[in-house]
């Protein structure tokens, strides 16, 4: 559908502009296009045209008669549905406003929090976002904390009393603490300075290029709903905003519950789970053909690459990576299925191990009558371990009971209200539900310890994608996840000569596991 976006020239106030989007609004022709209004913004007013992608002859001569471009800006051949680059969806069919892949924004649904970052904080918001999170782009990724924040605040999992200038400070601590490490080592091959051969500048002359300090300006897309309950709770600490804002960036708790909710859809940090392994050929295929993501390419040298990353952010993980990324077999332990990470969580937290509230069997039967399927052993094992609570674990998901039977109606629900063009099945079972994101379900006849699913409100081509092998896999990648932030550190990305042979080792470990998943398959 062709639109006609005409906006107010730049210097006007706000009660200038909105005088004259209103004139616009009631005097601006649209016969002979037969148009309509079809929105009104704060500084632009959006006609709807059908037959006409430009300016008609009736509004040209309508526009110079009012002082043509200084008087408004008019955008021609203007596609208000426009599609991403990437997916080819059209943003406004995205229920959150927001693309994941080309990051562009629907205006209507979406607005920006501007966060502003001095000189000596930029460099470690950008490695955060960049190296941490993956995306390439700081936006996005600020968003996850900032979602992850509100929740915390709106779910009482967090108080105004815990914001303070302390946590403001811890992050501009771990932002100058990062500029040091980054100040130390050499940019060329990772190492320690002086303890490189790299010292003679003449070797790679071009590489030294004078560094320019600048402070930047963020733009965090948030729904206009979430930047209103922002700006609530930052009034109710008497802050503005963006320093209300800023707080969460050094805050454990904002951290922990900010990667709990993005690994429960499928994302430990920088690293996409949405895995689709391939059927087992007849005959050995390449290595490389065997495994693909979404947003790695399938090459030898990317999964490498994730599992490496994936073993420096979240070291608990090394000794499941394969089982977890490959669904290598893995036999059940005197018929306990969560040994490990109940091993974990009780070495990492023992107050938490202990808080731990259990269901009884009544309750898990009365759960099986009310939602009319039959739970698979391991979440049966799952919900007598901490099936009411665990403490701060898991905490900023819904994923306890009472309330999982209301998950069943509210995944469902989030799917007719999005518009959703497929259903979820009849026998799906939503183990974990983030507010305002998606839910994590399984299919109880794939046995003991299925596979889980999961359903992002952002992805519209494929609503419904697989996250986990096992849901085993899920609570292990979760308490690893806990352990890590439990005590939070500053990441320190790893270059040059060690970084090459830790490629090389891995690189044998991933064709081992990839023969080892080809030889079960046959």
């Amino acid at each position: 559908m062709p639109y006609l976006q005409v906006s107010v020239p730049r210097g006007k106030s706000e009660s200038e502009a909105q005088t004259l989007l209103n004139y616009l609004r009631d005097n601006f022709p649209l016969k002979q296009s037969e148009g309509r209004v079809l929105r009104v913004a704060a500084n632009f007013i959006l006609f709807e045209q059908p037959e006409h992608s430009g300016l008609t002859l009736e509004q040209e001569v309508w526009l110079e008669r009012h002082g043509g471009e200084g008087f408004v800006r008019v955008e021609q051949n203007y596609f208000a549905n426009r599609v991403c680059d990437v997916c080819k969806s059209p943003v406004e069919d995205s229920p959150t406003g927001f693309c994941p892949r080309c990051y562009a924004t629907n205006p209507y649904l979406i607005t920006h929090l501007i966060l502003h970052f001095q000189p000596d904080e930029y460099p470690y918001v950008q490695f955060l976002c960049r190296s941490v999170w993956g995306t390439g782009i700081e936006s996005p990724c600020l968003r996850i904390y900032m979602q992850a924040f509100l929740c915390l605040l709106e779910q009482g999992l967090l108080t105004l009393e815990d914001v303070s200038e302390a946590s403001l400070e811890k992050f501009r601590t771990n932002a100058r603490v990062y500029k040091t490490l980054q100040n130390a080592m050499c940019k060329r091959c990772g190492l320690l300075k002086g303890q490189c051969n790299c010292e003679d500048v003449s070797i790679y002359p071009e590489f030294d290029l004078p560094e320019i300090p600048e402070s930047r300006n963020v733009h965090v897309p948030l729904s206009r709903d979430e930047y209103r309950n922002l700006q609530m709770f930052a009034e109710q600490h008497g802050m503005d905003v963006e320093t209300f804002a800023l707080c969460a960036l050094g805050m454990p708790e904002v951290q922990s519950a900010a990667a709990s909710r993005e690994a429960a859809l499928g994302r430990i940090f920088n690293c996409q789970m949405d895995l689709r392994l391939k059927e087992p050929e007849k005959k050995p295929a390449p290595a490389i053909a065997v495994i693909e993501t979404e947003s790695f390419n399938p090459g030898l040298f990317h999964l490498v690459h994730m599992c490496l990353s994936l073993i420096d952010a979240v070291p608990l993980l090394e000794t499941s990576l394969f089982e977890i990324l490959f669904g290598l077999k893995r036999e059940a332990q005197n018929g306990q299925y969560l040994t490990r990470p109940k091993e974990q969580l009780a070495l990492i937290d023992t107050a938490v191990a202990q808080s731990a509230t259990l269901c009884t069997p009544g309750e898990i039967e009365a759960l099986e009558q009310k939602i009319s399927l039959k739970l698979p052993a391991v979440y049966k094992e799952f919900l007598t371990w901490i099936g009411h609570s665990a403490g701060p674990f898991l905490r900023c998901l819904n994923c306890f009971y009472p309330s999982l039977v209301s998950l069943q109606q509210k995944a469902r629900a989030m799917l007719t209200a999005d518009a959703c063009s497929s259903i979820l099945a009849e026998e799906a079972f939503v183990c974990a539900l983030v507010p305002g994101e998606g839910f994590a379900y399984m299919l109880p006849s794939e046995g003991d310890d299925p596979p889980v699913y999961a359903h992002r409100r952002v992805w519209r081509n494929v609503p419904f994608r697989k996250i986990y092998h096992r849901f085993s896999d899920l609570v292990t990648v979760q308490s690893a996840l806990y352990a890590e932030l439990h005590h939070p550190k500053v990441f320190q990305r790893i270059f040059g000569p060690e970084w090459g042979w830790r490629s090389e080792k891995m690189t044998v470990k991933i064709q081992a596991a990839m023969a080892q998943k080809l030889q079960e398959n046959q």
